[in-house]
């Protein structure tokens, strides 16, 4: 018998960040990438162990007035909601992406106030210190820019624990 694999949501490849990839919940905590579209790499999927998460993430609106802002001032934001609110990672802005949906790829019931437009993530590139990753809700795509004199929007989340 194969194994089950529940969707979890569409997100970037993770070996080379161009082609679309549907993240799949694996048994044993693992998860799988499903390639949709045509890809250069031989093994047509990838697994790789899944990091524990907190029982759910809490969201803030849009944060700075819903305008672009420096990486420095993004992290400022964030902090100054109050413990435990950060910068998301590039993973956690891409698990609230809708690719169904286009200016803005994101359930807009749920989220309302997003822009579609780039918005910050904490992952640094591997490349570069001085460049973080930044996720498009205008069209879901994930790139690098340079986190000195450029502007992005921001939207801060926290964990939070089980049964509350």
């Amino acid at each position: 018998m194969s194994a089950q694999f529940e969707p979890i949501h569409v997100g970037n490849c993770p070996v080379c960040n161009a082609f679309p990839v549907q993240h799949i919940a694996a048994p044993g905590n693992a998860v799988a990438f499903k390639f949709l579209r045509a890809h250069n790499i031989a093994e047509p999927e990838a697994t790789a162990a899944a990091a524990p998460q907190p029982a759910q993430l809490e969201w803030s609106p849009t944060l700075c007035e819903g305008k672009r802002v420096s990486y420095a001032d993004a992290e400022k934001a964030c902090a100054a909601l109050g413990e435990g609110w950060r910068l998301p990672t590039r993973m956690e802005l891409e698990s609230i992406l809708d690719l169904t949906r286009h200016e803005p790829a994101v359930d807009t019931t749920r989220f309302p106030d997003t822009k579609s437009g780039w918005y910050w993530s904490s992952t640094p590139c591997a490349w570069s210190s001085d460049s973080a990753w930044i996720v498009s809700f205008g069209n879901g795509y994930a790139l690098n820019l340079h986190r000195v004199n450029s502007l992005a929007f921001v939207r801060a989340v926290r964990g939070v624990p089980a049964g509350q």
